[in-house]
């Protein structure tokens, strides 16, 4: 199978496949990565749907906070002093990954109130 970016198995889980490669033929591959990019980059990439844009943007937000939050909680663990005074940022219905879903036509079910 290889080396898979975040960006690939991201992609992949949301039914994006088809796009993998041309993510990495622009060095596209970390979440970070997708924050960066404008409108205008997504269609040089080939990604022309706007629904297709939303759910891959919002989704690697959404995991790029995690891992943040799972990197925080990791290094702080270690400084009681400095974990005992701070309270980490709680994430609200707003962050949830965007799925595919064959029941709705335009592929998307979002687990938050709000799929915008």
């Amino acid at each position: 199978v290889g080396w898979w970016s975040e960006v690939k198995m991201l992609l992949r889980h949301l039914g994006f496949d088809r796009y993998a490669e041309a993510f990495e033929r622009n060095d596209i591959l970390c979440f970070k990565d997708i924050s960066y990019m404008s409108e205008q980059d997504f269609v040089a990439v080939g990604i022309k749907g706007v629904g297709a844009r939303k759910m891959i943007v919002k989704s690697a937000a959404t995991l790029q906070n995690l891992s943040e939050l799972v990197t925080w909680h990791t290094v702080k663990a270690f400084d009681q002093s400095v974990h005992r005074s701070f309270t980490p940022p709680r994430l609200d219905s707003d962050h949830f990954i965007a799925r595919r879903s064959s029941t709705n036509p335009t592929g998307a079910t979002y687990l938050s109130s709000d799929p915008d």
